[in-house]
């Protein structure tokens, strides 16, 4: 029963991490990139803008020593698969470790979203939502784009 509450928990955080960073990601990208094809995102205003840019520029550098952690563990994982005799135990311990950093990190990035889309008036956080809804795709003809 231990083991498979475990594997449930660790599948629960991979999902959340995946998931945490997939959204996070793309609404950076989508947010602080002036693209002419991102007019919407264009759209809010500059001192937004601004926030935006600034806010999301001190998280990646909040985030870089977790991430130095991420490879340190990685590389850790890749000895122990090269060593003659494999260490089930540690290796389950490595991994519960590194899913547990990665769990940190997405965490992280979304307190940092959701503190940064807080500060924003409602205009520029509708803006800043309905892009990050639509995956950044144009909708087509007929839509109830608001």
């Amino acid at each position: 029963m231990g083991q498979v509450l475990s594997k449930r928990v660790k599948i629960l955080f991979t999902l959340s991490f995946l998931l945490n960073v997939l959204l996070i990601g793309f609404v950076i990208g989508q947010t602080i990139g002036n693209r002419p094809n991102h007019r919407e995102i264009n759209e809010i205003s500059p001192a937004s803008q601004a926030y935006l840019q600034e806010t999301m520029k001190k998280s990646r550098e909040d985030t870089r020593t977790q991430k130095k952690e991420v490879r340190q563990l990685q590389k850790q994982l890749r000895g122990l698969i090269e060593q003659e005799e494999f260490d089930t135990e540690q290796f389950k311990n490595m991994i519960a470790q590194l899913n547990d950093q990665k769990f940190k990190m997405s965490q992280h990035r979304a307190e940092k979203m959701t503190e940064t889309l807080a500060k924003l008036p409602v205009s520029d956080r509708k803006i800043v939502f309905n892009k990050m809804m639509q995956g950044g795709h144009k909708k087509g003809k007929g839509s109830n784009r608001r």
